[in-house]
């Protein structure tokens, strides 16, 4: 690992050492450029002459290891600086893919959802269609009943008066005949008045024709 950061170190700067060939004098890695000139012109002010010959060879080289570990350290702080970026560029990245899959995740599921709300809106729409139904079909039942009662009723009177018509004309016809002895719940089986419920249970006796209906 160690051999690799050495190796990516050098493919990375191994460009700025040595001069370029066939490059203008102005570029300081060009093979022209005027470096003793430079210092004539910018650097060799008589003071600091002064001073750097009166620190001495000794003190000038001491406070050039000092500069030189203070730019190893700010260059190394430098570059833990971008490798932190770059690792936090990639966290970043694969958040930002983790939140694009949750998003996705949850479009799916809201989807879903609004499917089975729709399909639940829809049953419970049947669900009331259907009670409602239920509940009509209840009323005309009963309605049905009601009037069944009402027809029985009008049936059993509309009975009655032409029992109570026939009985008045036998008082006419027969005036000796005695009519209370008739009974409109009664039938005649064999020459006999029975109750209409014994007669139905009583199948060996005949009844005359118009005397008892099956």
């Amino acid at each position: 690992m160690e051999l690799q950061r050495v190796e990516s170190a050098y493919e990375s700067q191994k460009r700025l050492h040595g001069y370029l060939k066939d490059v203008h004098a102005r570029s300081l890695w060009g093979k022209f450029y005027p470096f003793s000139v430079m210092a004539d012109e910018l650097c060799c002010f008589p003071d600091d002459m002064k001073m750097i010959d009166e620190v001495g060879h000794v003190g000038t080289s001491h406070f050039l290891q000092v500069i030189g570990a203070c730019i190893v350290a700010v260059e190394r702080a430098q570059e833990l600086a971008l490798e932190r970026e770059r690792k936090v560029s990639l966290d970043i990245a694969e958040l930002c893919s983790a939140v694009q899959e949750k998003e996705k995740t949850i479009a799916e599921l809201s989807y879903s959802l609004s499917l089975k709300e729709a399909e639940f809106v829809e049953e419970r729409s049947l669900q009331l269609a259907s009670a409602e139904q239920v509940k009509t079909v209840k009323g005309e039942n009963n309605h049905l009943e009601s009037r069944i009662k009402e027809l029985e009723h009008e049936v059993y009177e509309a009975f009655a008066q032409g029992f109570d018509r026939a009985v008045s004309q036998v008082k006419v016809l027969f005036p000796e005949s005695d009519v209370t002895k008739l009974d409109a719940t009664k039938v005649v089986v064999n020459d006999q008045l029975m109750d209409d419920e014994a007669a139905d249970g009583d199948d060996s006796k005949e009844s005359s024709i118009g005397d008892k209906a099956d």
